[in-house]
């Protein structure tokens, strides 16, 4: 490129006056390491490397204490023979929440899944209610009726709902969800200390159709009001949370029951496609406010299967099953083939997405309390460690992302599942927000004791095959004797063809029920204790319908069919955007990336669609490589801003940004900044409330852009309404030939502010041109509402030329040091010069100074 000479002289046009300028320096931006975290294969991975969650259910409380104070606190049966009924502030409770969750590290967890911190619907009304713990009170304002009978009263407590209509969701918080969003912000807090990563049971209900009723759900359609307040509270709530790095998933929704369908003929047959639609329009809206973490769902074990479908969830990223031990099994087939490990075996087959399992207990004896819930059948302690160790032991072994114990605790009078157990005699912790140690009234069970040698500290992941003794895994019990009997049939579809690995349900009339899974030919059979039973048999399988049939005569061969259902596509939500060095990524779905974004040289990436990426990612185009935007292609920012595109071409290879259609860039820090010969050529974009939208550095390549509008609006973020950031729109610095033809520069903001844009700054340009279209004379450039048009400084060999353009600004041009033969043509031009307040950051009088170099 030609160099130039500064010389100290100035061309005075049309109303200009001096204007001082900013520091050229750009300021670094990194390219971030790895989201948080991410699944990949099927697996779960944090920081790059594998995660296997060794997880364990914590409840907690959000309390109203005696001055009205909301804090967030250990749940009540986790505070037995402690004084914090008595002490309600949220001091005294984190001392609380810092020792057990010490405990749970030192026990070998690496995870901790929320629970009670939760939204639900509140029954038969299109509400969303917070539940809050409330110490002392006379009414309980319970929504399901079916647990009013079971409503705890601990110490004079009781539960009380804070009811909260989220659809007054308008821009600004709801009580009932600021009370959640404090409350969690504690939990996590926390769990950063000790390196916890938290699931955070989201949505929570039991809900059911009972024939006659549909109890309110969280599965509602798009456009229903419990399915808006549930996306506007989940979108406020990850725009919250999106950068916190002890967050795992949020849990939209946990071991539903309830129904999309208002018009169900029986609880069994439920469409499964609406719900999958359901899950993905609430899934889509987590992920675009918050890609940094995952999404999931709790489902019951076998009953997810016959109620809801398993696939439906596919759209979220990975699943938690709830399987519990039947003490039965336990007793007869321990430890091989019980109900879990031949679940775990089907899934492993069949699921295509990652999952673990997110609740499984063994029930131990009562310690501190003296009796446990009616009818419970129990087992040794030392039976429940080696049913936990044999379940995460075949967890792993069939591609389970992970395994979490149920619970940190036993729950005082009902069951006694969990690490710890309530006594008398304290566990003193140490924490970093008390002087002196915490103490926990638990003991250590056998499971954990003692804690080093506890078994989520000494458990390896296994990467042994998953497979189980086929007799167990189709028949646990194959009594064949006078006490049992038999049944056996086939599963088919509606072709005629054998479902292989479909899973088989009998349901005896005791209440009692029995599952197997159908071989190669669709063919099962499965003993039943007992005799002389009435049996219903369902059948389904992983993205199937479901059949039922009445059964009474165990010795002919029950026919089921189900048919396979159709989903739709899963959204990707990829958080790395790479373009490998000599290949081409055509991106024409939309997509986000909350990661890096390069595309290497001679590398070629097409945009045909809308591509949002987060707020410290920068699009790189490297030496020789090319971004193409295609006709509604758009560039745009998932949160506030992004970085932009940098084109480097450092290296002298042909490198460029090209344009064409209806195309835009918005919401960056820079639009588009290029460092030495990038060819730019853009016809048709529209940059809008971007802080600057090109940024040009001693390039000598090609610049044309012709129909492009370069905009401000309302919708632009604070940082542009008074910022030296934001001065320019176009910044052109020691460069060659650069065309514009037909452009639109204007800050249509109606903020009462001082206007401080300028349309383009030019610094040492060899040749500028601003033109109308050629064909067509009404189209013209524009410039409006700005503090200048053109901003101009070169020396004798520069050339400018500007025709048929309209100003409506402060000043319309200025121009510095433009002498010599080359032309300088300003003509046809109008001017509408407009008194604005002093622009704020200018010292007007003073031109800007010669620009430092990078």
């Amino acid at each position: 490129m030609k160099k130039f000479t500064f010389k100290v002289a100035a061309i005075f046009l049309v109303g200009i006056l001096f204007g001082r300028g900013e520091n050229m320096l750009f300021g670094q931006i990194t390219v971030p390491h790895n989201p948080f975290v991410y699944v990949n294969d099927n697996k779960l991975y944090y920081q790059d490397k594998e995660f296997f969650a060794k997880a364990c259910n914590y409840l907690v409380s959000i309390r109203i204490g005696d001055n009205s104070q909301i804090f967030v606190s250990p749940h009540s049966n986790y505070l037995t023979q402690t004084q914090l009924n008595d002490t309600q502030n949220q001091e005294e409770a984190l001392k609380q929440l810092h020792a057990h969750f010490k405990l749970m590290k030192d026990m070998g967890f690496n995870t901790v899944r929320i629970m009670n911190a939760s939204i639900e619907p509140k029954y038969n009304l299109d509400k969303l209610i917070i539940k809050l713990f409330r110490k002392g009170g006379n009414e309980t304002n319970n929504p399901d009726p079916v647990r009013v009978s079971g409503e705890p009263q601990e110490g004079g407590s009781l539960y009380k709902y804070y009811e909260q209509y989220c659809n007054l969701y308008n821009g600004t918080t709801p009580e009932g969800i600021t009370h959640l969003i404090n409350a969690m912000q504690t939990i996590l807090d926390v769990a950063k200390t000790y390196n916890l990563k938290v699931i955070w049971v989201m949505g929570t209900e039991c809900r059911y159709y009972d024939g006659a009723n549909l109890y309110r759900s969280l599965l509602q359609n798009e456009g229903h009001t419990i399915n808006t307040q549930y996306v506007q509270a989940l979108t406020t709530i990850a725009n919250t949370f999106k950068n916190h790095t002890a967050l795992l998933a949020y849990e939209l929704y946990h071991e539903n029951k309830s129904f999309a369908n208002e018009e169900l003929p029986n609880e069994t047959f439920v469409n499964q496609a609406t719900v999958g639609d359901i899950v993905r329009y609430v899934n889509h809206a987590v992920k675009i406010a918050d890609p940094n973490h995952l999404t999931t769902t709790g489902l019951f074990g076998e009953d997810t299967f016959f109620r809801l479908g398993v696939k439906p969830f596919y759209f979220t990223d990975f699943l938690n099953f709830h399987f519990y031990e039947f003490s039965d099994e336990i007793f007869n087939v321990y430890p091989k083939g019980t109900a879990i490990n031949r679940y775990q075996y089907y899934l492993y087959k069949a699921m295509d997405y990652a999952w673990m399992i997110g609740e499984h207990g063994v029930e131990t004896p009562a310690v501190h309390w003296s009796e446990t819930a009616e009818g419970s059948l129990i087992v040794s302690e030392t039976d429940q460690r080696d049913v936990v160790q044999n379940v995460m032991t075949n967890s792993s072994m069939c591609n389970s992302s992970g395994y979490a114990l149920w619970q940190f605790a036993n729950e005082q009078g009902w069951q006694n599942c969990g690490a710890l157990k309530i006594s008398d005699t304290p566990i003193p912790v140490s924490v970093p927000v008390s002087e002196a140690p915490v103490n926990c009234y638990f003991n250590y069970k056998d499971l954990v004791n003692p804690p080093e040698n506890s078994i989520f500290n000494t458990f390896q992941v296994s990467d042994n095959e998953c497979t189980f003794d086929q007799d167990l895994y189709y028949d646990i019990y194959n009594n064949g004797t006078l006490f049992s009997q038999e049944w056996q049939g086939h599963v088919k579809n509606n072709n005629g063809e054998p479902i292989a690995d479909a899973i088989v349900m009998i349901h005896v009339n005791e209440g009692k029920d029995y599952f197997t899974f159908t071989g190669s030919q669709g063919q099962f059979q499965l003993s039943t204790p007992g005799i002389l039973h009435t049996v219903k048999i369902r059948a389904s399988k992983y993205g199937y319908d479901v059949d039922e049939v009445n059964h009474s005569v165990p010795l002919n061969l029950a026919e089921l069919e189900i048919n396979e259902i159709t989903f739709s596509a899963k959204n990707e939500y990829i958080n790395n955007l790479y373009v490998g060095a000599g290949s081409t990524f055509i991106i024409d779905k939309a997509m986000t990336y909350n990661g890096s974004a390069i595309v290497e040289s001679n590398g070629t990436l097409i945009i045909r669609d809308t591509v949002s990426f987060g707020e410290n990612t920068k699009l790189v185009i490297k030496p020789g490589a090319k971004l193409i935007l295609e006709d509604k292609g758009v560039l745009t920012a998932i949160h506030q801003r992004w970085v932009g595109v940098e084109a480097n071409n450092t290296n002298n290879m042909p490198t460029s940004v090209t344009a064409t259609g209806k195309n835009s860039i918005s919401k960056t820090i820079i639009g588009i900044r290029t460092v030495y010969d990038v060819t730019l050529n853009l016809n048709g974009t529209r940059f809008v409330n971007n802080m600057k939208d090109l940024d040009i550095y001693r390039n000598d390549a090609t610049m044309i852009f012709r129909n492009c509008d370069f905009i401000q609006t309302d919708n632009a973020i604070d940082p542009c309404i008074a910022s030296p950031s934001c001065d320019y729109f176009v910044k052109l610095r020691e460069s060659g030939d650069i065309k514009f033809t037909n452009c639109h520069f204007e800050d249509n903001r109606t903020l009462n502010i001082p206007l401080n844009k300028t349309g383009i700054y030019a610094y040492r340009v060899n040749k500028l041109e601003v033109l109308p279209d050629p064909n067509v004379s009404f189209k013209k450039s524009i410039f409006k509402n700005l503090l200048y048009g053109i901003y101009a400084v070169s020396n004798s060999g520069g050339s400018i030329i500007v025709k048929n353009s309209d100003f409506k600004t402060a000043r319309g041009i200025y121009l510095m040091d433009y002498a010599g033969l080359l032309p300088k043509i300003i003509t046809n031009n109008t001017f509408e010069m407009m008194l604005f307040p002093k622009p704020v950051n200018k010292d007007v009088g003073n031109p800007d100074d010669e620009p430092q170099d990078e």
